[in-house]
C-alpha cells in the first residue's frame, strides 16, 4: 500500500473517531472539545502522528482547532456537514 493511501486511511479513521465524540451540532465551550491524546488513544496512534493528521483535516476545513492550547493540549472539533462552527467555543 502506498504511503499516500495509508495516510488517507488514517485521516478518515481519525476523522470518524472525532465525529463519534462530537455529538452536538453546535460546538460546546473549548474546554469540552476533544484533546489530541484522547483521539490518539481512540485510534491507537502516537500523539504526534495524530496531531499531524488533525492539522491536515484543519487544512481541509473538516476539523476546527482551538486558537490556543487548553491545559497544554490543543483541542479539536469536527465540522458538521450541515452545521457551522463559526461561534465555536464562545
Amino acid at each position: 500500500m502506498s504511503r499516500g493511501k495509508k495516510r488517507n486511511i488514517l485521516l478518515e479513521e481519525l476523522y470518524n473517531a472525532l465525529l463519534k465524540r462530537c455529538k452536538k451540532l453546535s460546538p460546546p465551550a473549548y474546554e469540552e472539545w476533544i484533546s489530541t491524546r484522547v483521539l490518539a488513544e481512540d485510534c491507537e496512534m502516537g500523539i504526534y502522528q495524530t496531531r499531524s493528521i488533525l492539522l491536515k483535516l484543519v487544512e481541509q476545513q473538516r476539523v476546527v482547532v482551538t486558537p490556543t492550547p487548553i491545559a497544554n493540549s490543543l483541542r479539536w472539533y469536527a465540522v458538521i456537514k450541515d452545521g457551522t462552527t463559526e461561534s465555536a467555543g464562545k
